[in-house]
């Protein structure tokens, strides 16, 4: 005769039926069959991170070895030193920590990787701002007109982007806005996307196609390999870490 118990105060359950697998159990526990929410479609790579942040590092260093400047006071060689930081150092890895906020299971970890993402994005725009600055004065000690090319003209555009990104996020992160929170969130994803694209597209045109870029890498199929390595480097965080 099979003993009946009785849980908690609950409807009889016979002692001698199959126990529920854990699953069942736990979600019996949790109180009324809750299920763990669905993982994210960026399920990480540590070795493709390792190799990128490793060809970032590379290609950073035969920059600054091949580097023909005319002195550390040239306030010129500063923009690109400024805008590869931000744009081929900086922005991945702002990409990538969006993705680990967006993975986060606990409200401990998505602090920490929120916070991590703050202080990546900050960086990132100081450097793109700080290149920025340096070359619009070169160019005003210098006499030259500004935003003439296509490199410049992207370039300003991107500076744009990165203050209307920027003021999207501190709305939403001091929560100014409580009924457009959501909207905000996507508004700030959606320029960081224009901002890193735009960036990188101004940065490959100044090493690529100008005669800075001419001057200081001569070879034109390794001076184009390396003005795409900032797009390469964001698309790989972006779409596959």
């Amino acid at each position: 005769m099979s003993a009946i118990v009785v849980a908690g105060g609950g409807s009889p359950v016979d002692a001698n039926s199959p126990a529920s697998p854990p699953s069942t159990a736990v979600a019996m526990a949790d109180g009324g069959g809750a299920s763990s929410p669905p993982p994210s479609k960026h399920t990480g790579n540590d070795t493709l991170t390792l190799c990128r942040r490793g060809a970032v590092v590379i290609v950073l260093v035969l920059l600054l070895i091949w580097y023909h400047g005319e002195s550390l006071t040239d306030l010129f060689g500063y923009h690109p030193m400024m805008m590869l930081l931000a744009f081929l150092g900086v922005a991945p890895e702002v990409a990538l920590s969006t993705h680990h906020m967006r993975r986060s299971r606990s409200m401990a970890v998505r602090t920490t990787a929120t916070l991590r993402h703050i202080f990546l994005a900050l960086a990132m725009k100081s450097f793109a701002l700080v290149g920025f600055c340096v070359i619009f004065v070169n160019k005003s000690m210098r006499k030259k007109h500004h935003f003439t090319s296509w490199h410049g003209l992207i370039g300003l555009i991107t500076v744009l982007a990165v203050v209307v990104q920027v003021t999207i996020g501190l709305v939403y992160y001091l929560k100014l806005m409580n009924a457009q929170l959501a909207l905000l969130r996507r508004l700030h994803r959606f320029m960081f996307f224009v901002v890193a694209l735009l960036g990188s597209v101004s940065m490959s045109i100044g090493i690529g196609g100008t005669s800075y870029g001419m001057w200081q890498i001569h070879n034109p199929i390794v001076r184009w390999a390396v003005a795409v390595t900032p797009m390469a480097a964001l698309a790989v965080a972006f779409w596959r870490e």
